[in-house]
């Protein structure tokens, strides 16, 4: 690993610190069901921005990919400095900032790392996803500490490590390769079946994972009786289990992705997210017996192989598309996983008659269906 593969690792962890730490706060900042909903919702915009705005991400990064790594930090600074200096009822628009900021990394990144490692694209991808794991750890866990400095401090926290990560990449990022066919037609491209099945799996899996992360929290303290500071300890050490388990993920599919190829590992990875969110699920609404040591089993399993799924998806992407243009073909499928994605946790907020837990299954299921889909065509 050379420098810029660190820098990607630490930028792509604090991306995922940032967006897993929020619904953490969120309990700290809500004294009641109805500002946990509102600042939900406000999250979830900012989540929609951060997944739709990989798409201007992408166009951005094929003419300037250090400059837009490092607009996409100023503004999740930014975003923070006022969620941590702002009263509780205007923080909400920070939220769409930070979520703003938050969709640079994804498509820069791994455009960045495709073109640079064409031979191994799986491993590369792989590696840098454990960068993201160890943020996606440390994130609730730094989140979590609210209970004793306060969720403003929090946020500050936050905002100096984002300066920290931008100073890590000064005089390392690389431009990237121009698409000789022009954006259009690189675009078009994602219009042949692979892709598309490619896509609504991309969906789906994100829909899953999001619905687990961003509503556990809620759903531990709703389904366990929990008070919020005690939700939080137990949502942190959850999801950090999950995120600790993909790091293993990551490296079990590393150079499996390259030999058996992605199609393989997408299939085998969507089965146990489909087992691990129906452990999860079952156990917390105590459908089956074991509690909090069965919901984190269920964690685990979710978390290796939700992880292991992404650099697979990623490394299928690169193997069906053209150099040049694949950070704005990045940009799209980001905004599809991680834009649409968000419309899970105001799902399960909307849909309050039906268990969370049982969306979370559901759309496991269909994403487990589209990954068979796109095995049988590989």
């Amino acid at each position: 690993m050379n420098r810029l593969d660190y820098y990607l690792a630490i930028n792509h962890g604090y991306t995922h610190a940032v967006i897993l730490g929020i619904p953490i706060l969120i309990l700290g900042l809500a004294n009641d069901t109805d500002e946990t909903i509102r600042l939900i919702s406000w999250f979830s915009l900012g989540g929609i921005m951060y997944g739709f705005g990989a798409i201007p991400s992408g166009w951005l990064a094929t003419r300037n990919a250090y400059a837009t790594l490092n607009g996409g930090l100023f503004l999740i600074i930014i975003g923070l400095l006022l969620a941590g200096i702002l009263e509780e009822k205007y923080i909400g628009p920070a939220f769409v900032i930070i979520g703003t900021g938050l969709s640079a990394y994804h498509p820069t990144g791994m455009a960045i790392l495709a073109e640079i490692y064409p031979e191994n694209t799986g491993k590369a991808l792989a590696r840098n996803g454990i960068g993201g794991n160890i943020g996606q750890a440390a994130g609730p866990v730094i989140a979590g500490a609210w209970i004793f400095l306060g969720p403003e401090n929090i946020f500050l926290i936050f905002a100096i490590l984002g300066v920290f990560t931008m100073a890590s990449g000064i005089g390392t990022v690389p431009s990237l390769t121009k698409s000789k066919a022009g954006d259009l037609k690189s675009i078009l491209t994602l219009f042949t079946t692979a892709i598309i099945l490619l896509q609504i799996t991309n969906v789906l899996s994100g829909l899953a994972f999001r619905g687990v992360v961003v509503m556990s929290p809620d759903e531990i303290d709703f389904f366990l009786q929990k008070t919020p500071e005690e939700a939080a300890k137990i949502s942190a050490i959850m999801i950090s289990l999950a995120t600790i388990a993909g790091i293993f993920g990551n490296i079990a599919v590393s150079n499996v992705i390259d030999k058996r190829g992605p199609p393989y590992v997408m299939f085998i990875t969507s089965l146990f997210v489909l087992v691990g969110v129906l452990i999860f699920s079952m156990a917390l609404t105590e459908k089956i017996p074991g509690g909090l040591s069965l919901v984190a089993l269920g964690m685990i399993i979710f978390g290796m192989a939700t992880y292991g799924f992404q650099p697979a998806s990623n490394t299928y992407l690169a193997q069906q598309t053209e150099v040049g243009g694949r950070a704005t073909l990045y940009g799209v499928t980001f905004a599809l996983r991680f834009g649409l994605s968000f419309g899970a946790p105001l799902m399960i907020v909307l849909l309050k008659d039906i268990e969370g837990t049982m969306i979370m299954i559901g759309f496991s299921i269909l994403a487990l269906i589209s990954a068979i889909a796109i095995f049988k065509i590989k």
